[in-house]
């Protein structure tokens, strides 16, 4: 799959979402997960799946808790300089305030935003001491 500049060079923003509208009238309601495999279809990608995934504390510290919840999207990886992000909607524009060297997974928003619960939360976990 290409990065954010890539895909936002092929489809200018918003008109893959248009475009599945238009070609599907019942994506609006469509599950995440359903939504998710359509986009991806779209694409030529399959859905990554975040439900298991660990993630380095450094990597997700190159992403604050709000910026992920507020464009809805993960920092998997990074690796030679590239993040890795996992967004349900790969033509947000706001995802380039993340960075320029992007990979980009999809998965879906419901998804994506269990795992930032799961991975955020267990930074914010204090840690226990035992004396």
């Amino acid at each position: 799959m290409g990065n954010a500049a890539d895909i936002q060079r092929r489809f200018s923003p918003g008109d893959v979402l248009l475009e599945l509208r238009r070609l599907s009238p019942k994506l609006a309601t469509m599950s995440s997960n359903e939504r998710a495999i359509f986009i991806c279809a779209q694409f030529g990608a399959s859905p990554f799946n975040v439900k298991e995934v660990e993630v380095p504390e450094e990597v997700l510290r190159m992403v604050s808790l709000q910026v992920c919840r507020g464009i809805r999207c993960l920092p998997i990886s990074f690796k030679d300089g590239r993040l890795t992000l996992c967004v349900a909607d790969p033509t947000n524009q706001t995802i380039s305030m993340v960075g320029s060297k992007l990979e980009i997974m999809i998965a879906s928003q419901d998804d994506i935003m269990a795992a930032i619960d799961r991975l955020y939360g267990l930074m914010e976990a204090p840690t226990e001491i035992i004396g």
